[in-house]
């Protein structure tokens, strides 16, 4: 292939990748004037390269017509590429955010969706949980962004906060009844918040507990941002997974009469190469060890198992 060939393959490449940024700029990336500027400029740029070599402009008879051409090109092709990125985004953010919030709704009126959790930790653990918004959910959970997940709980001043969309939990779920399966992924997120919560200070002065960092990182944690450094880090990563996926197999095993089949999925889930959540060793651990005596025990002997458990950090 010569070069002119391959200038012919890359400028419709490089325009798509151009309207992509300047679609990405225009909605997910707020007051950045330098970025969209040099955005505005390159748009500019390529609308006179495109400009130059079109037959009714350059083969035109008045030079005057030529310069007008060009400029109208030069200035219209940016705001239109722009206006339609713009439009395009806020109607497929309208569109997702009126999905999750349906979605949402659904997840309220379940018994086995949020009622579910909201009495379970209350009833065993004495845990308050809310349900995010649906602003704050969706932002969360549907923008593929870096911190995006299918659910999680924040651990609030006295509640747990949980943000979870079943339909993107159930992505790659291949099993026969998806409601123990988003129950043990609730409950997987209750145990996070339990898990911190226990270690976080009061209102009223309560000191830094270090039992949800990995042991490496405990003892180099004396302050609350210290402590929060550290929850970022793989090893406490991996280590608050663990008690996660214990006390969600040990869920499942007290209450489903499908347990293995559970336990086996997450496995599977498990082995798909996120480094942090390596958690196989300690299922297997929580998939043979006695179970507790009740609900209430649960996160001890999670505890438990994880503190006990020969495993890889």
């Amino acid at each position: 292939m010569n070069i002119a060939a391959a200038l012919d393959v890359l400028k419709p490449i490089a325009w798509i990748a151009l309207v992509s940024l300047v679609a990405l700029a225009s909605r997910a990336i707020g007051n950045d004037g330098l970025l969209l500027g040099g955005l505005w400029l390159a748009l500019a740029i390529a609308a006179g390269s495109w400009a130059l070599k079109q037959p009714w402009i350059v083969n035109t008879g008045r030079p005057i017509e030529r310069r007008i051409g060009i400029a109208l090109s030069v200035a219209l092709i940016p705001v239109l590429t722009y206006t339609v990125a713009l439009v395009s985004g806020i109607v497929l953010e309208r569109l997702s955010s009126e999905r999750y919030a349906t979605a949402r709704a659904a997840f309220i009126a379940d018994p086995a969706g949020f009622p579910f959790i909201k009495r379970f930790a209350f009833e065993h653990y004495g845990a308050h949980v809310v349900l995010s918004s649906a602003t704050s959910g969706w932002n969360t959970n549907t923008i593929t962004l870096p911190h995006s997940i299918p659910a999680l709980m924040y651990v609030g001043p006295g509640y747990c906060d949980l943000v979870l969309n079943p339909t993107n939990v159930l992505k790659g779920f291949t099993g026969r009844d998806a409601r123990p399966w988003i129950k043990g992924v609730m409950v997987h997120e209750l145990a996070h918040c339990l898990d911190v919560s226990r270690d976080m200070p009061s209102f009223t002065g309560r000191s830094i507990g270090t039992r949800s960092l990995a042991p490496g990182e405990a003892i180099k944690t004396a302050t609350l941002e210290k402590h929060l450094e550290a929850g970022s880090r793989l090893p406490t990563q991996i280590w608050r997974e663990a008690l996660a996926d214990s006390f969600a197999v040990g869920f499942w095993r007290m209450t489903e009469p499908a347990a293995d089949q559970l336990v086996a999925d997450l496995q599977t889930k498990r082995a798909g190469g996120d480094a942090a959540h390596s958690t196989n060793c300690w299922i297997e651990q929580a998939a043979k060890a006695p179970l507790p005596g009740s609900m209430p025990e649960l996160l001890p002997w999670a505890d438990a198992i994880r503190e006990a458990a020969i495993c890889t950090l």
